[in-house]
């Protein structure tokens, strides 16, 4: 043997029995990275958390290990990954409640945020159960968690009732062969963007929504149920959904999906409200293409005595409806012609963006009352430069919207989201009677409106149409804007 190869296998030797070796002059305990877990013999030498205060805070390569042999995970009520923190490759019940169907084996029961923004997920491959029963999370930030490697998101949130909004928009769900239960029994969702999910590894979805008794509308556009073998409860006790999408690699919802029926059907189209799934309990719905079905019982034409069927904004009521944009003004009255103040259509963008977590500031002197309905839509929308008020230290409190603010609104809005096009044709508003009418401070506002489709006019008594840019702005046409 060479004298360098002898060299480095005694070399080699060394580090194995130190249990250690150097990483950027750094010495680091010897853990499988693609685990957490330690390699047998060996001992780590430092801890990958720290507990302090009901806060459980991860740091380093975590160690499966440390992790359960934890005893105070009924005291943690907060948990977050410091930067540079390692998740293993074994996430299954990492931090569940419990294990699931086994609660005597009680774990983070009492964890209300976990927030893992920070962490390296790319050697994560299994996150069965990751989440299970922890009844009392409202906030889990998976923000940067890459799930390119994972094969198994089965029971992942299950039973995580009190998160009321959750963002997976994001995640790699290519390699995932087991997807059932992920968000089973997640009652309190009330928005759930899956549109993305790339399924075609998927063997089924049992149970996938079972429970979710909150969501309204579901996107499954490009879901593959080519190599489905099991949708058993697929959509069970999913009452409040009325809005469903399909795409052409889902070609069949079954009796086996449960699929809740409703008291007349699911339609294809939304106006002459043609039931086309039967009517048995459960639905049965052949798809072809791309298609959007609606919960007959359930349409804004049903719910509200106000929305005549044919109107002009049947559809853009029931998209604000179902997306929980805009409430009626009563369990049976939408009040479509109804103007809109400041602060309520501030409140219908703040809605749009999900209602995030935010601190109410005092920033103008009539939204003074840190408790009052609208308080922390106008500190969300003046932090994000949505608005700046109406002058004079004021935001315009109980002042009806205008047209033009509308759409100056909706355009600053825009700027802010990098989801919208921004466009402008400054051809366009010459084509308008009025539009000499517009204030100098809306004119960009109103431009953007015409040239995307957001704005269209009235149609005036002489058949012209006209912007009407001081006119307010009812509840159907702030509809309309936003669909």
């Amino acid at each position: 043997m060479g004298k360098k190869k002898l060299c480095a296998k005694v070399l080699l030797t060394s580090i194995l029995l130190s249990g250690s070796v150097l990483f950027g002059g750094m010495k680091v305990g010897a853990t499988d990275i693609e685990s957490g877990e330690q390699i047998s013999g060996i001992q780590q030498n430092e801890k990958c958390y720290e507990f302090k205060d009901g806060v459980l805070t991860l740091k380093g390569i975590v160690d499966r290990r440390q992790l359960d042999t934890f005893e105070y995970k009924d005291k943690v009520e907060k948990i977050i990954a410091e930067k540079g923190t390692i998740l293993p490759r074994d996430c299954s019940h990492l931090f569940a409640g419990h294990e699931v169907f086994n609660k005597r084996n009680a774990k983070f029961i009492n964890v209300k945020s976990i927030d893992l923004s920070n962490a390296d997920t790319s050697n994560v491959k299994d996150m069965y159960a990751m989440f299970a029963h922890c009844e009392k999370l409202t906030s889990l930030n998976l923000n940067n968690f890459d799930t390119s490697n994972v094969t198994s998101m089965y029971h992942m949130f299950y039973q995580c009732s009190s998160l009321t909004k959750l963002d997976v928009s994001s995640f790699d769900t290519r390699n995932v062969w087991n997807i059932s239960g992920m968000f089973r029994e997640c009652s309190g969702l009330t928005k759930l963007d899956v549109s993305n999910f790339d399924t075609s590894s998927a063997n089924g979805f049992m149970d996938m929504f079972d429970g979710c008794k909150k969501l309204k509308s579901l996107d499954l556009s490009n879901f593959d149920a080519r190599n489905s073998q099991d949708d058993f409860c697929m959509f069970n006790n999913m009452t409040s959904l009325r809005e469903l999408k399909l795409g052409e690699k889902f070609s069949k919802v079954t009796m086996d999906c449960r699929l809740p029926n409703g008291e007349s059907g699911w339609a294809k189209n939304i106006i002459d409200e043609e039931n086309i799934s039967g009517n048995r309990e459960y639905a049965i719905i052949e798809n072809e293409g791309v298609n959007t079905y609606f919960r007959i019982d359930l349409l804004s034409t049903k719910v509200f005595s106000d929305i005549p069927k044919g109107e002009w904004y049947v559809s853009a009521v029931q998209f604000v409806y179902d997306n929980s944009i805009m409430n009626g003004v009563s369990d049976v009255s939408f009040a479509p012609n109804m103007t809109l103040t400041r602060e309520q259509f501030i409140t219908v963008l703040y809605n749009m963006e999900g209602g995030p977590e935010i601190e109410f500031k005092q920033i103008y002197d009539d939204v003074t009352d840190p408790t009052a309905w609208y308080a922390k839509s106008v500190t969300w929308a003046s932090e994000n430069k949505i608005t700046s008020g109406i002058g004079n230290n004021l935001f315009g409190t109980g002042k009806e919207i205008t047209r033009e603010q509308l759409a100056t609104l909706l355009y600053n809005y825009a700027q802010q989201k990098n989801e919208y096009k921004l466009d402008i044709d400054e051809s366009l508003i010459a084509g308008f009677p009025d539009s000499g009418q517009i204030s100098d401070w809306a004119t960009t506002g109103m431009k953007w409106a015409v040239t995307n489709g957001v704005m269209g006019g009235k149609k005036g008594n002489n058949g012209q149409n006209f912007l009407d840019p001081q006119g307010k702005a009812s509840r159907a046409e702030c509809a309309q804007m936003i669909k």
